[in-house]
């Protein structure tokens, strides 16, 4: 006999199966345009000479690169 966690587990994945199966075929409306480029920090700012600021320049670096980002 398995385990009542293998059962239980089987279950949750039978069950996510059914819930992703009863999703919509909608078209998904209208595309706003470009695509947006956003950034998260720690608690430092992006100027703290450190990881926040070199992901912050490639951010801006790159928003200036590609024609295709509304940034």
């Amino acid at each position: 006999m398995a385990p009542m966690w293998r059962r239980l587990l089987a279950l949750l994945m039978v069950f996510g199966l059914v819930a992703a199966a009863c999703g919509s075929d909608g078209d998904g409306g209208e595309v706003s345009g470009g695509y947006k480029i956003g950034l998260v920090t720690d608690t430092g700012k992006v100027d703290d000479k450190s990881f926040n600021q070199s992901a912050w320049e490639g951010a801006q670096a790159g928003a200036g690169n590609f024609s295709w980002c509304d940034c």
